[in-house]
Formats: structure tokens, sequence, C-alpha cells
């Protein structure tokens, strides 16, 4: 009785061997052998695995963002690198042969997924003012470009009435108001656009006043419903408008 025991027990354990066996094979088929898998959050630790395997430095890993996935499908070391990099200005040194003796990694790409929009946006000088080039976009949903005075103290953008049916307001259902300005007094027709884009950057549920055209003039203002959303200054020297979300 007791050897037929002791077999049973090792067949059991036998089996549950080669269980494990077959559950690690398909684990290491999955995770894609020796390739470290990169994620949103670590594919700086997987460059640096790399460089240590492979024996490369690298430059400018504190450019990569922590943010951005990658998923690197090609197994020979320069292909990886440019897939797991494919968002990235990056240079590649090789040595002999296809080996990587550096890598520098220069910044991410305009455009790729999960970039910061530009903060930097050209001005044009109009005399004592910056102007800057916006697109508006009211119920009609319809962007509309439109060129803006910078106007700090102005407490929301300002437009002609005549603008009102081509953004898609209906004049009755603007709200009638007030605002004081150095030349005193205007009435204004209070609405709300739907949007506002400076370069990039792009604000939601904007306010807007709309003031007779004749008492408006030609300086259609870009206030504070608009710049009080960004962190923003201007650079005179670079004729640049700087915004960045607060």
């Amino acid at each position: 009785m007791p050897p037929r025991v002791t077999v049973r027990k090792t067949s059991v354990l036998r089996d549950e061997l080669r269980r494990l066996v077959h559950r690690t094979a398909v684990l290491a088929l999955l995770l894609g052998g020796d390739c470290p898998a990169a994620s949103a959050e670590d594919l700086r630790d997987t460059l640096q695995e790399l460089s240590r395997r492979h024996a490369f430095t690298i430059e400018g890993l504190d450019r990569i963002q922590p943010e951005e996935a990658q998923e690197a499908v090609s197994a020979e070391l320069p292909a990886r690198l440019r897939d797991l990099l494919r968002n990235y200005n990056h240079l590649m040194i090789s040595g002999r042969g296809s080996t990587v003796e550096k890598l520098v990694i220069l910044g991410i790409k305009r455009g790729s997924p999960g970039m910061p929009p530009d903060p930097a946006v050209s001005l044009t000088r109009d005399g004592p003012h910056h102007r800057v080039e916006a697109v508006l976009t009211g119920p009609n949903g319809r962007p509309m470009p439109v060129s803006l005075i910078i106007d700090t103290g102005a407490s929301n953008i300002v437009l002609p009435e005549s603008m009102i049916p081509a953004l898609g307001f209906r004049a009755e259902t603007l709200q009638s108001s007030t605002s004081q300005t150095a030349s005193g007094t205007l009435p204004v027709k209070i609405g709300t656009l739907k949007s506002v884009a400076v370069g990039q950057n792009r604000a939601v549920d904007v306010v807007v006043n709309f003031v007779e055209d004749r008492k408006l003039g030609p300086l259609h203002l870009l206030g504070m419903s608009y710049l009080g959303r960004f962190r923003f200054t201007i650079d005179d020297e670079k004729s640049e408008l700087i915004l960045m979300a607060r």
C-alpha cells in the first residue's frame, strides 16, 4: 500500500510541474521573450533596461513623457528602439555591425499623441497693440477665423454686432447689459461662444460681448474671458504670445 501512495503522489507532482511549465511558456510568449513591454508608465524603464542589456548610453531620457504609451514589435535593437521612440525625435549612433553605441533623445515630435499644445503663438504689431489670429466657434458650430487685439483690460471677448448672425447667435437670445470703457458706458449684448482657439490653445464656453459696429470701430478684442483661462505672457522680442494651461 505505501508504495502505491508514493506513486500516486509522484504522478500528481509530475502533472502539476507539467502544467506549471506550460503556463510559464505561454506567459513568456505573451510577454514577447526578453523584450520589456513599454507602457504609459514604464517607457523610461524599458529604455534603461535595453541600455543595460545591450551596453549603450542614453542622453535626454528626461525628455520622455511618462504618459506616452509605446509598443515595440521589432526584434533587432535599432528597429526596436525606433518603434519605442516613434513619437520622439532622436539620434542613434551605431557601432560595428548593427550595434548601438549611443541613443540621444531630442524631444517629442510635434503632433504626436499626448503632446501638449504649443504654448507659443505668433503676434503682429498694430500700432501700440498686439494682434493675434484666433478661430471662434459660435452656436452654429462653424469655425470663423478672426484677427483680435489682445486687451487685458477687457473682461470678455468684444466683437461687432454685425458678427452675431455669422456666428449663429440669435439677437433675441443674447443678454442685454452695459460695459464701462475709457470712453464711457456702452450698451452690449452678451453671449457664449462654443469655443475659442488661439494656435493650438483652445477654451470652451467663452463669454463674448457684442457692441454696435460704429461704436466699436475696427478693434475686435481678445479679453480675459479667454486669456484668464491661461497663464500668459507676451514676448515682445520674439513677437509671441505664450499661453500655459492653469
